[in-house]
This record gives C-alpha cells, structure tokens and sequence, in this order.
C-alpha cells in the first residue's frame, strides 16, 4: 500500500462514524448515501438530518459536496410517483434524480436489473472487437 492511499484512509475514516440515518457504502473516493424509505418526505427528513452532519465535516476537512457529480436513484421493483421529481437540495447545489447510474464500473438502474448494464457492456465488446480487426 502506498502512503498517499494509507493517509487518504486514515484521513476519511472519520466519514463513517458520524451518526448519518443513511446507510454508507465507500471505496476508495466513491462513496454512496443509502437511505431506506418509503415516502418521499422520509428521504428528504433523512437527507437533510444527515447533511448538516456531513457538510460540517467536509468543510472541517477541507473538502466539498461537489453537487455536479452527485446524483440520486431510487431503487424500487414499483417506481413510486415521487420518484422522478425528487430533488435533494445542499447549500451547494440540487442533486437531481437520474433513472440509472454507473458505480464502480456497473451500470445500476432503477429496478436493479442487469439490462442496461448489459447494453453498456455490449457497447464496449462492440468498440473493442472493432478496434482488434486487422485493417488491411
């Protein structure tokens, strides 16, 4: 392990005992807000508990909400009616709702079947069997 991933560890460990309602998923500098609800005012009641835990910490260690790259999924076999106009709203930007998201390389969408995941592989199969055929 090299010294800069060691101190970054050391350095967001802190992150994860902060008392948030949501559920934390981190690896390496991805890290996911899970909050299980059912309603949309859930969510925003949780959401808005947890960022004036969050965003205090960020700004104590020299960090920020970079809004532009946030987005919010709601996972659900029934997509609830709330879902599409749900906007989390930080003293830094929205964090607008999307219908999928690539994490970690995997493409998850909405109901958390592998379909699209499946055409973003088809995808990259097609660009790199078309990258290794001889030109002649």
């Amino acid at each position: 392990m090299y010294w800069d991933q060691l101190f970054f560890i050391v350095y967001i460990n802190d992150l994860f005992h902060l008392g948030l309602r949501a559920s934390l998923v981190g690896y390496a500098d991805d890290t996911s807000l899970l909050y299980p609800a059912i309603t949309e005012e859930q969510v925003r009641e949780d959401f808005d508990h947890d960022q004036k835990l969050l965003l205090p910490w960020l700004k104590s260690n020299l960090l920020h909400l970079n809004t532009n790259k946030c987005v919010v999924v709601v996972y659900a076999f029934k997509t609830p009616e709330w879902a599409q106009r749900l906007t989390l709203t930080t003293n830094q930007g929205d964090i607008n709702t999307v219908d999928q998201v690539r994490y970690l390389g995997v493409v998850l969408d909405q109901k958390l079947i592998w379909k699209p995941h499946s055409i973003y592989l088809q995808g990259k199969f097609r660009f790199l069997s078309l990258k290794e055929i001889p030109q002649y």
